[in-house]
């Protein structure tokens, strides 16, 4: 990051500032052209220029290899329109298929075109989707899921609710990063750097809580059942302390008595040979620092 220092002008009773002259010429701006300005709320100001359609015919070509996942990922976060993915013409079913079920964890993406030799993807970007929707969005399905824990329902309910999670959380990355790349500004968006990478780390924060919640053993302990309950209330506070920047609420949510009875819970299944009980609480116990993480970052 270059630090560049200016000295502020008056004209008539205005104060202005020129903008560096590299800055303007490597992204062509000039007199007339449009640009947003952010304020943060710490006092800065942030200049962006208006970017539309920015690569939007950008386009890539993968191997469908051992590596055939990582590149996906790289290329669709990067921002490619369309991805070519290359694949063997002598392709087995089940491979085929791995491909067709990796593609559905993508909100927004579908096969436009598909041949002996190759898969296209169409990559769409989701304007009117905002960051802090992305984010609300996995949270609430991510505490969805635990209830339909709490209520021992089916695997199958949880599993669909996890795959919708991670699509929303792909957007959100996808999103952030178009944010700090391209410096797209919207009505929805208009939010600091640091907000940014907080709700990108939020974000993570609750798909770890969704991945532990897929897997959770059924539950026949009612001490279990009480805690996860209590725990999934204090998640949704602490997630709305994070995004409505309320910091002394964050502080209430940090000496909460699950910690205690969680502790109990501990020293009782340690001294039982209850191999399920164990794993339970060990999965509460990372649940419970996920959510402190997420209130630790109101701000």
């Amino acid at each position: 990051m270059k630090i560049i220092e200016r000295n502020l002008q008056e004209i008539g009773k205005s104060l202005f500032v020129s903008l560096p002259k590299d800055w303007t010429r490597t992204l062509k701006l000039k007199k007339g052209s449009k640009i947003k300005m952010t304020m943060s709320d710490q006092g800065n100001l942030i200049i962006s220029p208006e970017f539309l359609k920015k690569d939007s015919n950008k386009t890539s070509t993968i191997d469908f290899d051992e590596n055939f996942g990582r590149n996906f990922f790289r290329d669709y976060f990067h921002g490619s329109g369309k991805i070519t993915i290359n694949i063997p013409t002598d392709i087995k079913e089940k491979s085929l298929k791995s491909i067709y079920s990796f593609l559905e964890k993508f909100m927004n993406t579908q096969i436009i075109e598909e041949t002996a030799s190759k898969i296209v993807v169409k990559s769409f970007k989701i304007e009117e989707l905002s960051i802090e929707e992305c984010l609300k969005r996995m949270q609430y399905i991510s505490s969805d899921m635990i209830d339909e824990a709490l209520g021992k329902n089916s695997k199958t309910k949880i599993n669909e609710l996890e795959k919708s999670l991670t699509k929303f959380y792909f957007i959100l990355v996808m999103q952030i990063r178009r944010f700090l790349d391209e410096g797209k500004f919207t009505q929805e968006n208009q939010i600091s750097l640091t907000r940014a990478l907080d709700f990108r780390m939020a974000g993570e924060k609750i798909e770890r809580v969704s991945d532990i919640i897929k897997d959770f053993p059924d539950i026949t302990n009612k001490e279990v059942s009480k805690i996860l309950e209590r725990t999934n209330e204090l998640y949704q506070k602490s997630f709305a302390s994070f995004v409505n920047k309320n910091y002394e609420k964050s502080l209430e949510l940090s000496n909460k008595s699950e910690l205690q009875d969680l502790q109990k819970l501990k020293n009782k299944a340690l001294k039982s040979k209850d191999l399920a009980l164990q794993s339970q609480v060990i999965n509460l116990d990372r649940i419970l620092d996920y959510v402190k993480e997420i209130y630790s970052l109101t701000r």
